[in-house]
């Protein structure tokens, strides 16, 4: 009937995507992660946590870790990061982390950065799907080694010295 017709809701758009660049090469992956006496991971993101981020080259297991003042590009980490990106010395280079705006932000700043300083270095950044922790697997797997031996490090130190490291401090 002529009233459906007038009431019906527009159709949706069609419009066309244009294909994006496709990232190659090796994938090197990337996490924040906060550490405490209390342990680590995301829900100790507290005043009281220290933040670090850490990543791994899936393609020669080269591992990145560092504690970090804040999340995001700050110019310290983002040039830390920038050479050990091109240490690796994979062309091109991707850098996945995941959909936190801070983390990718900082991803970017590193391409931006190695693009700079070394223009026949081709680095893309991608950003893993929403609660995806498979696909940043290496670097959630390196958060867990990074643990194994803060914790190696700790029994060590008091075997040795007979130390006790403070909850408080680790």
């Amino acid at each position: 009937c002529e009233f459906c017709v007038q009431a019906r809701a527009k159709g949706t758009r069609h419009f066309q995507v244009k294909p994006m660049e496709r990232p190659t090469g090796p994938v090197a992956e990337f996490d924040y992660t906060f550490w405490s006496h209390k342990g680590y991971g995301p829900e100790l993101e507290d005043d009281r946590a220290v933040t670090s981020l850490s990543g791994i080259c899936r393609a020669t297991g080269s591992p990145f870790a560092s504690v970090v003042l804040r999340q995001g590009p700050w110019p310290f980490i983002v040039a830390l990061l920038a050479k050990w990106v091109k240490e690796l010395g994979n062309n091109p280079q991707t850098l996945r982390g995941d959909s936190e705006n801070a983390l990718q932000a900082m991803l970017r700043s590193v391409a931006s950065h190695v693009e700079e300083e070394t223009p026949s270095l081709k680095v893309f950044v991608e950003s893993s799907p929403a609660h995806s922790h498979q696909s940043i697997g290496g670097a959630e797997k390196y958060h867990d080694t990074l643990v194994g031996m803060v914790r190696t490090i700790i029994a060590v130190i008091r075997w040795h010295t007979g130390y006790l490291v403070e909850p408080g401090s680790t």
